[in-house]
């Protein structure tokens, strides 16, 4: 038997009866080959003892991922809430710039598409994409629903979420970190001095968060879980739930909240009677309170790498290990 350590692609192809490059897409599990041909080809790579050499398959990996792809790829945005109106700015155009500056690069175009617009459905979604010649599949953030479901034959994509809406069947995804990131605003608070602060949020923005939100207000609050229990309040549905007699019991010197919560209260009686406020999704173009920057253009970004990825490497369908990479954001002050 040949040694271990100078097995190559050459010996395993020669007896196998196969090209080299069958061999190596055979090894790399390619959708392009028979199953039969991949046992064929593992079998006798085992039989020779045939490993690996991480380096060479990590140089690999680089070039083909410096490599642009052939004119013509293209990766989809799918926004399975928003209007294409809506889409164009705010935080939602930010998602936009920060995959598109990830994607064109490499090559691959970006092309947007809303599932809400007349005449569209996801499954007619599923099959212009497969007629497009679509592959790669990226759904960006669900902003009101905290769950989704596709019942799409994830066999033909290659697919990750932005944000952290469950989704089923369960994809590689991309995500704000919104434990980590609160408890770094908490920290900042009581650095500054706060020791009663309280916390006003979306009931449907913490459940799409998976309770991180509420537990980390719970965990790190500077009097305690129990005094923080108190101190939390969830908005079911408009921020003009909140009254003065809530501030007024509770004697806050300090307020989490969300930006559009904070507008919406300044244009009413409550804005005069807030505490000092700081954001958990701070914007640039949002009030001049300081907070956590989610960056969600980093967060785009991320997902078009998990697609790429998995394309590169010819994998398809539902993973059976979905990563998850969380980013926790960064501090801006105002």
């Amino acid at each position: 038997m040949p040694d271990p350590k100078h097995v190559t692609l050459t010996q395993i192809a020669k007896a196998a009866g196969l090209s080299i490059g069958t061999v190596s897409l055979a090894l790399r599990d390619s959708p392009l080959l028979l199953e039969e041909t991949k046992r064929a080809v593992r079998a006798m790579a085992e039989k020779l003892g045939y490993r690996r050499n991480p380096r060479i398959s990590a140089l690999m990996a680089h070039i083909r991922r410096a490599k642009k792809v052939h004119q013509g790829e293209r990766l989809a945005l799918v926004w399975l809430e928003e209007t294409q109106e809506e889409t164009r700015r705010g935080l939602f155009a930010e998602y936009v710039n920060g995959a598109k500056a990830r994607a064109e690069p490499l090559g691959y175009a970006l092309e947007q598409y809303w599932v809400n617009t007349p005449g569209l459905s996801p499954a007619r979604l599923e099959r212009i994409l497969i007629a497009r010649g679509i592959v790669g599949v990226i759904f960006a953030p669900m902003l009101h629903a905290a769950a989704f479901e596709l019942p799409w034959d994830f066999s033909n994509f290659a697919a990750a979420v932005i944000g952290n809406a469950s989704c089923r069947p369960d994809l590689h995804r991309a995500g704000f970190n919104h434990y980590v990131a609160g408890r770094a605003l908490l920290q900042r608070m009581v650095q500054r001095g706060h020791s009663r602060p309280v916390a006003v949020f979306s009931r449907e923005a913490d459940q799409r968060a998976r309770g991180a939100m509420s537990a980390t207000f719970l965990a790190n609050h500077p009097a305690g879980p129990a005094e923080a229990a108190r101190r939390i309040f969830f908005v079911e549905h408009t921020p003009g739930e909140l009254t003065s007699r809530w501030f007024a019991r509770l004697k806050p010197d300090s307020l989490v909240t969300h930006t559009d919560y904070y507008l919406a209260w300044q244009k009413s009686e409550l804005g005069p009677k807030l505490p000092p406020t700081y954001l958990i999704d701070a914007r640039p173009d949002g009030p001049p309170c300081p907070g956590i920057a989610q960056g969600e253009a980093v967060i785009a970004a991320s997902a078009v790498d998990l697609v790429i990825g998995q394309l590169l490497h010819n994998e398809r369908g539902v993973p059976n290990d979905p990563q998850a990479l969380l980013f926790a954001g960064h501090w801006r002050e105002s």
